[in-house]
């Protein structure tokens, strides 16, 4: 599904991209560990902010295992992918 229109940003503006389009600065760190990767955060912000530079498949391009670490319930989770083209199997 193809993305149209102007995105509702949420109103607090906290949540709000960055006007300079550098990205927020993250707030955790990410591993990837062959089958699984991991999203950790000692963070206590609303928003957590993830960088994965790297797919989110498994070694051998099978599905991929997706944990959070030390994450409110209630937090929102911000990943950036960076880099070129993407692969993220379930």
């Amino acid at each position: 599904m193809a993305w149209s229109g102007t995105p509702a940003w949420p109103a607090a503006p906290s949540l709000r991209p960055t006007d300079s389009g550098t990205g927020r600065p993250p707030t955790g760190t990410v591993t990837n560990a062959s089958h699984q990767t991991t999203f950790t955060s000692a963070d206590t912000s609303a928003l957590r902010v993830f960088n994965v530079n790297f797919d989110l498949a498994g070694s051998t391009g099978d599905a991929q295992t997706i944990m959070f670490d030390g994450i409110a319930a209630n937090a929102t989770v911000l990943v950036n992918l960076l880099g070129g083209t993407r692969t993220a199997t379930r």
